[in-house]
């Protein structure tokens, strides 16, 4: 009888960041599983955000956090999920994913940018695919361990993006731009 607890990071006025893509996928299987809680966490004007979670009747579901501080706040807050959704629809490499994957966060994304780098495809949904993406929550929330698993690849991926393992990356990259020209 344990909630479900997901959670979100990103800026809540960007629409690209795929709320509403979590939004609507819960609204699928909101009756299917019954003890779900999803946390979103940002700064921004919630409004947009905030009309989607009334339309798809998830107030009772949903709950907007607002900003919390880099650093603890935020461990904090990814140590209190069951699963860390990332359904955006442009990113680049997401910063939030990677903390979440190094608190050992299970994790479901869209496939955009650089995210399959972090991701295995079974984990990922195509950019806007709510309809995937409710599978995918109904999959993995149920069963413990592809949970566990999960968050133990992610915990050991996530180490391969430590501040000191980038920087020898950068280094390089750099080195072997200069020695080109």
């Amino acid at each position: 009888n344990t909630k479900i607890k997901f959670g979100m990071i990103g800026n809540l006025n960007v629409k690209y960041k795929g709320f509403d893509t979590a939004i609507k996928a819960f609204s699928i299987i909101k009756n299917k599983i019954e003890n779900f809680e999803l946390l979103l966490v940002g700064g921004g004007n919630s409004k947009n955000i905030q009309n989607l979670i009334e339309k798809y009747d998830l107030s009772n579901h949903v709950q907007i956090l607002g900003l919390l501080k880099s650093g603890n706040e935020i461990y904090n807050f990814l140590d209190t999920l069951s699963v860390y959704l990332h359904p955006s629809k442009q990113e680049g490499l997401p910063r939030s994913l990677i903390e979440a994957m190094s608190r050992g966060c299970p994790a479901l994304s869209s496939s955009v940018a650089g995210i399959p780098e972090l991701l295995d495809e079974k984990y990922l949904h195509q950019p806007g695919d709510y309809k995937e993406l409710s599978k995918q929550i109904e999959s993995y929330s149920i069963d413990k361990e592809k949970l566990l698993l999960m968050a133990n690849e992610n915990f050991i991926k996530a180490k391969e993006y430590t501040n000191s393992k980038l920087n020898k990356r950068r280094s390089k990259f750099f080195k072997n731009f200069r020695d080109s020209i």
